[in-house]
């Protein structure tokens, strides 16, 4: 049992730092309004960039949905690995 809890562990490790990757590239999507903000008129900027913000932003909660599934994982791997770590030394 002190083997699976050791494989429990380190797979909760594993899909913690996927979701780290994830939340990093959350916070790195970026705000690209295109060829709307360049227009000469303000109201057709400001269309520009208020499209750009929303996109960026559902892009961006897409992938903090994606760490936080993540994150919900390597939490019950994690606890599994803990517990049977536990039970491991009380059988003893």
């Amino acid at each position: 049992m002190q083997i699976a809890s050791i494989v429990f562990i380190l797979l909760g490790s594993l899909t913690g730092f996927r979701a780290v990757y994830w939340w990093k590239k959350a916070s790195e999507v970026p705000i690209e309004p295109g060829e709307l903000a360049e227009s000469g008129e303000q109201e057709i900027q400001q269309n520009g960039w208020i499209g750009a913000n929303t996109e960026a932003f559902t892009k961006s909660a897409d992938l903090n949905r994606k760490a936080a599934k993540f994150t919900a994982v390597s939490l019950a791997l994690s606890a599994v690995g803990g517990l049977l770590g536990v039970m491991t030394s009380w059988i003893r």
